[in-house]
């Protein structure tokens, strides 16, 4: 069996299992901030990137992948969260999980993605933080604590969503 046969039968198998999760995530607030990983990895644009350089911000940290549906399908809503938020202290890092740098690079111009994209090649931030599917974001207070998660794909640029973004913004 070729590979991209192997790869694809990978990937209906996680649509099937992860299929409730298709539908829509929820966000949900974190009620004890779990002991999040430090992270530092490379940006597609070959910077190095830190959790700490994001310290005083508000930062949805979203891990994804461009073979994912539901992690492409949010991205329009947070490319217009971004816009919206564009002159306040909030950043969206986009944490691509284990796939190669061209590929990455290809599907962000294709959607046109402005914020920041950093490569997880190994999977080890994917893992450190716990997550165990995809899209899995967080969203971070100013102090660096995870307040909020949401497995599955959202509407980042909801009501709810920019309601909770601006109570943590006024902290």
């Amino acid at each position: 069996m070729s590979a991209k046969a192997i790869k694809t039968i990978i990937l209906l198998i996680f649509i099937s299992i992860t299929n409730p999760v298709i539908a829509g995530g929820t966000l949900e607030k974190v009620h004890n901030d779990k002991n999040i990983a430090a992270f530092e990895l490379k940006g597609i644009d070959k910077q190095i990137y830190r959790l700490s350089d994001y310290q005083g911000k508000v930062v949805l940290v979203n891990f994804w992948a461009s073979w994912c549906p539901p992690c492409m399908r949010e991205v329009p809503s947070m490319l217009s969260l971004e816009k919206s938020l564009a002159d306040r202290p909030f950043e969206i890092v986009a944490i691509n999980v284990a796939e190669q740098k061209k590929k990455v690079i290809y599907q962000a111009k294709r959607v046109n993605m402005t914020f920041t994209i950093l490569l997880d090649p190994d999977s080890k931030t994917f893992k450190q933080w716990q997550v165990k599917i995809l899209p899995t974001s967080f969203i971070l207070d100013k102090k660096g604590h995870i307040r909020y998660f949401a497995q599955g794909p959202l509407e980042w640029d909801s009501d709810e969503v920019s309601e909770t973004i601006e109570k943590l913004l006024a902290e």
